[in-house]
């Protein structure tokens, strides 16, 4: 008996190695690499802002009039707009950018993804005045020529504690 259970448990045992192995060593799917590279997008604009990298945001972002972006109650329209009256002046005036992004949840649907996440963000502005926040935010983004450039982008600031604004 007990060498007709070593028979049939030891190849079993066997088996289940190279199955649990094997499923271990998949390839990634065509939809958990385009997520990855969402998360990737989105992780690396937060960089580059920190920076100040404007290089590296116009490669991340839609270069063209179809961009919008929802910041702080205003709306800015096509990248040139975005880039001179958001961006620039903005980073004008922050020193010490600590920001990054958590909880990004990508969503692809053929040649248009969409994520949610988590922000916060930190500093000091030009004048010395440390500041910091937290908040919610939607990113849209298109396959353009072979790459995922964010076309829109809406973020939306958690309230102040009372007593801390």
């Amino acid at each position: 008996m007990k060498s007709l259970i070593t028979k049939l448990i030891v190849p079993l045992v066997l088996l289940l190695s190279i199955v649990v192995t094997t499923s271990a060593q998949e390839p990634k799917t065509q939809q958990q690499e385009a997520k990855a590279a969402i998360e990737e997008i989105l992780n690396g604009n937060a960089q580059a802002f920190e920076k100040g990298d404007f290089a590296k945001l116009e490669q991340l972002w839609s270069n063209g009039d179809n961009l919008t972006v929802f910041e702080g109650g205003y709306v800015n329209r096509g990248w040139v707009d975005y880039r001179d009256n958001h961006l620039k002046p903005e980073l004008k005036e922050l020193k010490d950018v600590k920001y990054s992004l958590s909880n990004i949840e990508p969503h692809i649907e053929g040649s248009t993804a969409w994520a949610i996440f988590d922000y916060t963000i930190s500093g000091k502005t030009d004048k010395g005045v440390a500041f910091q926040g937290q908040g919610l935010g939607t990113a849209i983004l298109e396959k353009q020529e072979g790459k995922w450039r964010i076309v829109h982008w809406h973020s939306s600031s958690k309230p102040k504690p009372k007593g801390k604004q």
